[in-house]
């Protein structure tokens, strides 16, 4: 021990330099604050990926009648707990069973598959995302009448039920709710059928820009009615004329005599008259206003007969004009479809006393009168701009009358003298 009465321990501690003076001594310099943690709180380890621990096979318990089953769900955030119900009593009456109906969903849900943590933290393309992508891409290729009601379908429709799913998220079964949910809504078949077809081609189409198959789902669609459409015979057809007044007196009787389209009728010019031939030459259209430089289809474009008295109500209806729409508004814009058949023609039908019809049971009804009357086959599609066989057929109809006058010439034919000598 020295004289200050410390021992070699003291000696060194003393000889220690004051860290406190020292810090003191230097300049105060701004140094990032890192609180402190909490009493009694361990600090976090960061999980591994490994599989050891994420591995779950979670619990199921019975609150009354109802069973949940109790797992963790990995998102960007974190691994929270989440519940689902898997059954009710009567079904799953105990925990074993219930335990196994919770496996099952585990492995439906992938949640224990290798590949699912990269899967939950890689950000989802949802429907939405492929929604915007597909009117960005492929919606300004298509049809105008597409471009005009395909958008309203999916705005009304789809995307408040798909839009913020991931794509891959999207089976039968969720499409098979969509389906249920259209139909309690009271939307009648066709449209459910057209909305489908609608999501099933967007869907497509994504899948195809990442090089993947067509998807396939098996759906419950609500069955389309067998009746067929509403057509125009002739009787009605020249009711409907002799009604009418102004313009669409003309509009009428061309559709009724031609079987053209509206959107070939609303783009009709006087340029594509033939005054000597009697002839109507269709290579442009127009819809909701918008006019192409083409028909609707490759074969829509093509040359249409017109008889005697159509073409002589077309020249007294342009009066002189050698120039411009044939058909047009007040503002010297294009006819639309739905204008016509709400203010005009339905109006119209309600007053003659026959069913309501739109300007699309023109063309019904004359490829009928032209297949009724025996026209060649190929001179009906010539004249009607359909290429398949098929299409045309769907657009033959008989009325009661001439299926009766059918019926009697296929009897006058089979008649056998002596047979009906026997008869008698």
């Amino acid at each position: 021990m020295n004289e200050s009465g410390m021992g070699p321990v003291g000696e060194t501690l003393r000889s220690l330099p004051n860290r406190e003076s020292e810090q003191s001594a230097e300049p105060a310099t701004e140094q990032e604050v890192v609180p402190s943690p909490q009493p009694n709180q361990r600090p976090r380890r960061k999980r591994a990926r490994s599989m050891a621990g994420r591995f779950q096979r979670g619990h199921a318990r019975r609150k009354g009648k109802t069973w949940y089953g109790m797992f963790r769900e990995d998102t960007p955030e974190g691994r929270p707990h989440r519940s689902v119900i898997l059954g009710y009593k009567p079904e799953i009456p105990t925990k074993k069973v219930a335990d196994a109906k919770l496996q099952e969903l585990l492995v439906t849900l992938g949640i224990n598959r290798p590949d699912y943590l990269d899967r939950v933290l890689k950000p989802a393309t949802t429907f939405n995302d492929v929604a915007e992508q597909w009117k960005a891409k492929r919606l300004p290729e298509l049809s105008p009448s597409t471009q005009h009601t395909v958008p309203m379908r999916l705005e009304k429709y789809i995307q408040p039920h798909f839009g913020a799913m991931a794509m891959d998220s999207i089976k039968t079964a969720q499409v098979n709710d969509w389906i249920r949910l259209l139909n309690a809504a009271g939307l009648k078949p066709k449209t459910v059928h057209n909305t489908y077809k609608d999501f099933r081609a967007i869907v497509n189409w994504y899948r195809q820009e990442q090089d993947q198959a067509k998807v396939t789902w098996y759906t419950k669609l609500p069955t389309l009615s067998s009746l067929p459409p509403r057509w125009l015979s002739p009787e009605e057809v020249d009711k409907i004329v002799n009604a009418a007044t102004g313009q669409c007196k003309v509009l009428f009787r061309l559709a009724g005599y031609s079987g053209m389209r509206f959107c070939e009728l609303s783009g009709l010019r006087y340029e594509d008259i033939d005054w000597e031939r009697g002839t109507v030459l269709v290579r442009r259209s127009a819809t909701y206003g918008m006019e192409r430089d083409r028909a609707k289809t490759p074969a829509g474009t093509r040359l249409v007969y017109l008889d005697p008295i159509t073409l002589q109500m077309i020249r007294e209806h342009l009066n002189g004009r050698r120039t411009g729409l044939l058909f047009r508004t007040k503002f010297g814009t294009h006819l639309k479809a739905s204008d016509v058949n709400r203010y005009v023609l339905k109006p119209l039908c309600t007053k003659l006393g026959i069913p309501k019809a739109t300007m699309h049971a023109f063309r019904h009804g004359r490829v009928s009168d032209m297949v009724a009357n025996g026209l060649p086959s190929k001179f009906v599609q010539s004249q009607i701009g359909q290429v398949d066989r098929r299409i045309t057929d769907f657009y033959t109809h008989f009325s009661d009358k001439q299926s009766h006058q059918m019926v009697e010439m296929l009897g006058q034919r089979c008649q056998n003298s002596s047979l009906l000598s026997t008869v008698n």
